[in-house]
């Protein structure tokens, strides 16, 4: 009887464990086309972590905040992770980092009017630049900044921003470019868009992530479980599918599963 007991609580608690391990956390912010609530899928790049974790049996919940506490809720270990950041030594203390998801970058935008042009970050002196809270430009642009070249205003958001670079309230912007068309498209009439012009330069490009907080306990495993779905993705064509509405000359996609190892 004693046995029988002992097998039944057993049963009980893989049950249990199999249960917790089978659904996942992650907060999100709003980067339409990638990451959005109200977007098909919550976005490109939540379509495709969330069809990672199902080819693995793993089911997400998405929980969306202003960037800031997305990032701190996952840190503290209140969620299980936050979905999509650059790596960084600074963030690689505090989480597992992913296999890339998305290839990304930053480009100046401008009034057409003004006619900007740079090379190096000396021939931004003395602009004010337009910056999102929680994002990352990189160190030169961060540098820049701190040694007083340039000026910066800081936004809750690339929305915001535009809308001050359209107003003459900042004299540039860096941003993705694929973020900036659907929120160009969305948002701003059609002689609105043509008075901002990309430059072909870009600040920064890189790789973006999934990042699995250390205070989780099973998240190293849950890390290895979303590399080998993104990696299914890749072998049965879906992550091409779901990327090639966004295709753009500069290459800001994804990376194919053979740079994923």
């Amino acid at each position: 009887m004693l046995r029988l007991t002992a097998c039944l609580l057993l049963g009980l608690v893989l049950s249990t464990g199999s249960r917790a391990q089978s659904n996942i956390i992650l907060t999100n912010g709003e980067w339409p086309p990638y990451l959005g609530e109200m977007l098909p899928y919550n976005g490109t790049a939540s379509r495709i972590i969330s069809e990672a974790f199902a080819s693995q049996g793993m089911q997400v919940r998405w929980d969306f905040h202003a960037w800031d506490r997305a990032f701190e809720l996952a840190q503290q270990g209140l969620r299980d992770g936050t979905a999509v950041w650059s790596s960084t030594p600074e963030r690689e203390h505090d989480f597992y980092i992913s296999a890339p998801v998305l290839r990304s970058g930053h480009f100046f935008y401008s009034l057409r009017e003004r006619a900007f042009d740079w090379q190096q970050m000396d021939d931004l002196e003395g602009l004010q630049v337009g910056l999102t809270r929680s994002y990352n430009y990189g160190k030169a642009l961060q540098k820049a900044a701190r040694q007083g070249l340039i000026s910066t205003r800081t936004a809750n958001n690339d929305l915001t921003n535009l809308r001050r670079l359209l107003r003459g309230q900042i004299d540039i912007f860096p941003i993705n470019p694929v973020v900036a068309d659907s929120l160009l498209q969305t948002h701003f009439t059609p002689e609105e868009r043509e008075r901002l012009v990309q430059h072909p330069k870009p600040i920064r490009q890189y790789t973006l992530h999934l990042l699995l907080s250390r205070k989780v306990l099973g998240n190293q495993r849950t890390l290895e479980r979303f590399n080998n779905g993104l990696e299914q993705l890749w072998r049965d064509g879906r992550m091409q599918r779901y990327l090639q509405d966004f295709e753009r000359p500069d290459g800001l996609q994804a990376i194919p599963p053979s740079a994923n190892r």
